[in-house]
């Protein structure tokens, strides 16, 4: 088995045979039923085939999951950027334009409890402790960063970018019940951490969602191609692009990938778009760190 450097730590290619990221992922998800499916190819890629599941539990030992992207590289990202307090150009959510907002969603509001669908940093960073949590499908939508940020991960000089769920595929997270006896304590906590400009451009929607082959319409903060910071269906190379060097006074775009992976690998998702996304952000930081080093070294004299 080969190792490679990676910030002066050595890793292992995790299959052996078979080179880790971008060559073969293993999908193992425990409420499919008896067989696993390998994936050839990146991400998620056409050709598969079904293994017997003791040979799917055998792959899944060999390939345990460790991300290229490490604190490491996280490093190399962040600076220290003041907050400017306000979003330029853009009109600011008021309190009491928060408070009508949010009455005016729950006009819509199914009955019995409200859940909130999390796919995101929701799930490494609640607003709120959930009276339950469960495994939950977002039918109809998907992951992508769709949304410019010019402040909290990016500035106006270096934006970064928001992972949303956009239209499209579907989205495993997790569904968090609110308490029934704090719900407006709750979502007027969430309305204020979720959007800040109007129009929002993270969007609360009810969507359905499906948990346990059950069907509830959930709320979700999703794209919203009306808000004038809606980025658009990017690559997979544009976006890592962006997460590679935008940095604002939260953190950095490639922090809150690693962070989000890392927690969705705890719930036993797996994300292939994610996965490959921050392999090719490892590759971006580390390519840029070398052109640095290499600029630094003083030319001889010809």
């Amino acid at each position: 088995m080969t190792g490679r450097k990676v910030f002066g730590t050595s890793v292992s290619n995790r299959t052996g045979s078979l080179r880790s990221g971008a060559i073969s992922r293993l999908i193992w998800n425990a409420r499919r039923s008896r067989s696993v499916w390998l994936d050839v190819g990146s991400p998620c890629a056409d050709q598969r085939r079904a293994l017997p599941a003791q040979a799917g539990l055998w792959y899944a030992a060999r390939m345990s999951r460790v991300p290229r992207l490490t604190e490491a590289h996280i490093q190399q990202v962040h600076r220290e950027v003041a907050d400017l307090g306000v979003w330029l150009g853009a009109e600011h959510f008021t309190e009491a334009q928060y408070d009508e907002h949010l009455r005016e969603f729950l006009r819509d509001r199914p009955e019995g409890s409200i859940g909130v669908f999390a796919y995101g940093s929701l799930i490494w960073k609640p607003v709120f402790e959930p009276a339950a949590t469960m495994g939950a499908t977002a039918l109809g939508w998907e992951r992508a960063f769709t949304l410019r940020l010019k402040r909290f991960r990016g500035t106006p000089e270096c934006p970064g970018l928001m992972m949303q769920i956009d239209q499209g595929g579907s989205c495993e997270g997790v569904l968090h019940i609110v308490p029934p006896e704090r719900e407006w304590e709750v979502l007027s906590d969430l309305w204020r951490r979720e959007m800040t400009v109007r129009p929002p451009g993270n969007l609360p929607r009810w969507i359905e969602v499906e948990v346990d082959r059950r069907i509830w319409r959930a709320i979700a903060f999703t794209a919203n191609p009306e808000s004038a910071n809606y980025a658009g269906r990017l690559t997979l190379d544009e976006v890592a692009a962006c997460l590679s060097e935008a940095c604002g006074h939260w953190g950095s775009g490639a922090e809150y990938l690693l962070q989000t992976i890392t927690a969705l690998e705890r719930e036993g998702i797996q994300d292939c778009y994610l996965w490959d996304l921050q392999e090719r952000v490892a590759d971006l930081i580390e390519a840029r760190v070398l052109r640095d080093k290499q600029d630094e070294i003083p030319r001889q004299p010809g």
